[in-house]
C-alpha cells in the first residue's frame, strides 16, 4: 500500500512480472486499469513473441480473444461447457 506514484508497481510487481516471465512454465496475465506503460513494456520485453495485449481504447491495435474457443471440441459437450461459465 502507498500513494500514488510511490513506486509500488516498479518496485513490487515489475520485477515480480519479470521473473514469472521468465520461467517460461506457465501463462501470466496482468490487468492493469490504469495503463501503466513501464510495466506494460516489461511484460512485453519479458515475453517476447508470445505477448498478447488486449484493449478497449479506439484507434489502437489489440489482439482478438474469443473466450468459447478451448471449448469448440467434440470431446466436451454442451453441458460440459456451461458447467464453466
Amino acid at each position: 500500500m502507498g500513494d500514488s506514484g510511490s513506486g509500488k508497481t516498479a518496485l513490487g510487481r515489475a520485477p515480480l512480472l519479470a521473473q514469472l516471465i521468465s520461467l517460461q512454465d506457465s501463462a501470466v496475465v496482468v490487468i492493469d486499469l490504469k495503463g501503466d506503460m513501464p510495466l506494460f513494456q516489461t511484460a512485453q520485453n519479458g515475453a517476447d513473441k508470445r505477448f498478447k495485449f488486449f484493449t478497449n481504447e479506439v484507434g489502437k491495435a489489440t489482439h482478438a480473444f474469443n473466450p468459447f474457443g478451448p471449448f469448440s471440441s467434440d470431446h466436451i459437450s454442451l453441458n460440459q461447457v456451461c458447467e464453466v461459465f
